[in-house]
């Protein structure tokens, strides 16, 4: 199992370093010029990949590199259905698992709701994030590492 992390998503760098070094898990993290990625420490195992700054550039870096038994960190819809469709599992930085049995859905009501914006109706926002949250991705992330399979988090 890898750990693919999208830079975009490294909310939780410290939180996702610690257990990949618990957990003796690789970590790949993919990130643009604009993030800053982690260092290589004693006991990581960590490869880190420089996307050029072109939109969804390391987006695409991940979806070529996710195959089955991964794990993506991303709060990327597009992205998280492209790696579950390839076999990987992918959980957003707020604890949610993204399911394949759910994408469709999920990305025509994203469709949906970017016409409605487009067209002047203001939509309600996404809740802050909370420390419920971060304490759910670690909880998730926790029991995905050490029995290698997805939590059982209901959806982002």
């Amino acid at each position: 199992m890898r750990l693919l992390v999208d830079g975009d998503a490294s909310g939780h760098r410290d939180l996702l370093l610690e257990l990949a070094r618990e957990f003796d898990v690789e970590v790949v993290w993919v990130h643009n010029p604009s993030h800053r990625p982690p260092w290589p420490e004693p006991g990581l195992k960590l490869t880190v990949h420089l996307a050029d700054g072109a939109s969804q550039a390391a987006d695409m870096v991940i979806m070529n590199l996710a195959a089955p038994g991964d794990l993506v960190v991303t709060g990327d819809l597009g992205l998280a259905s492209v790696c579950t469709v390839r076999g990987a599992a992918a959980i957003s930085p707020r604890g949610f698992w993204f399911r394949v049995e759910d994408m469709a859905q999920r990305l025509e009501y994203r469709a949906l709701s970017a016409r409605l914006r487009r067209g002047g109706v203001q939509l309600d926002k996404k809740p802050p994030h909370r420390r419920l949250d971060d304490h759910r991705f670690e909880m998730e992330l926790r029991a995905a590492l050490g029995d290698g399979a997805e939590g059982t988090a209901a959806q982002d």
